[in-house]
């Protein structure tokens, strides 16, 4: 499914339309200015709210925003 996504997207700017037997794909909504759903893949596909409230997604946002710190070896170097 998520490559008729893909080729959707590529070919048509669009993810939205049919697979390659013909059968219609979730409806997959488009981005806003206020992106409060985001689409879920899955044995049940179709738009699903985003983190539940405001307050949620400004925290992962912050979050994810954050710098990355790189993992630590657990394996000696000698």
């Amino acid at each position: 499914m998520m490559s008729s996504f893909w080729v959707n997207f590529v070919a048509m700017g669009d993810p939205n339309g049919r697979d390659s037997g013909g059968k219609a794909l979730p409806h997959w909504p488009a981005v806003s200015g206020k992106p409060d759903t985001t689409i879920q893949v899955g044995d049940g596909t179709g738009a699903i709210p985003l983190a539940g409230s405001p307050a949620k997604i400004d925290f992962w946002m912050q979050y994810l925003a954050r710098p990355k710190t790189p993992a630590v070896s657990s394996v000696s170097r000698q």
